[in-house]
């Protein structure tokens, strides 16, 4: 009686610690940012700038005399070689990091979006090391 009660309750641990549960995907956050912009106003506005905000929290274009890669749509998860420009959020604070082969420099400033319309206090001249900036008004076009 006591080995049917033995390999009862090891069936039932056995069934129960290996079923198959459904995996839930990893939902990442959506970014509100997320899309193509053009400076409209502020620095750079007659060069018609842009800046793409990807959904996976990369900067694209806007950085490229600092050699942001584009991303390929295989690696979107992972992140590029350096020198790459990423982003973050909290609340009304975006985080730009610019992440080099040994270090990376972050730069923290208050945004205000409005429908397709983007300000970014601050940004005039991001990454410069000097001066206080003014802020940069940017249109969503993608």
């Amino acid at each position: 009686m006591s080995k049917k009660v033995f390999y009862l309750v090891l069936a039932v641990i056995t069934v129960t610690f290996f079923t198959a549960c459904e995996r839930e995907e990893i939902q990442m956050p959506e970014s509100p940012l997320a899309g193509k912009w053009v400076v409209t106003s502020g620095y750079h506005a007659s060069d018609t700038d842009t800046i793409v905000f990807t959904k996976d929290f990369f900067v694209l274009q806007y950085f490229d005399y600092l050699l942001s890669y584009a991303i390929p749509q295989n690696l979107r998860l992972l992140p590029p070689p350096p020198p790459f420009v990423s982003y973050s959020l909290s609340g009304d604070n975006v985080k730009f990091s610019l992440h080099l082969e040994t270090e990376i420099i972050s730069e923290t400033y208050e945004y205000v979006l409005d429908g397709n319309s983007l300000i970014i206090k601050g940004f005039s001249n991001p990454f410069s090391f000097g001066g206080i900036g003014t802020g940069v008004h940017f249109t969503r076009i993608e």
